[in-house]
């Protein structure tokens, strides 16, 4: 059995980890680990939402300085 904090190896019926002194817990009840390729579409989703985001400020921003250039010129 290893420690689920430290990933020590623990004695057989021991309650705490002799090395971080983490609580031994069954590994069955602990939470399963999010898989990380899921993370990472989410992640990847995020920063194509922020790359669009930019991109229609920079949009929007040129063309207002467009038309108050037009209207300074005009």
């Amino acid at each position: 059995m290893y420690c689920v904090d430290c990933g020590e190896s623990v004695q057989p019926g021991s309650s705490f980890c002799g090395k971080c002194g983490g609580k031994v817990g069954d590994p069955r009840s602990a939470p399963a680990p999010t898989p990380e390729p899921e993370e990472e579409k989410a992640g990847l989703g995020l920063r194509w939402l922020f790359v669009l985001w930019a991109f229609v400020q920079k949009t929007v921003g040129t063309a207002i300085v467009i038309f108050f250039i037009s209207l300074v010129l005009g």
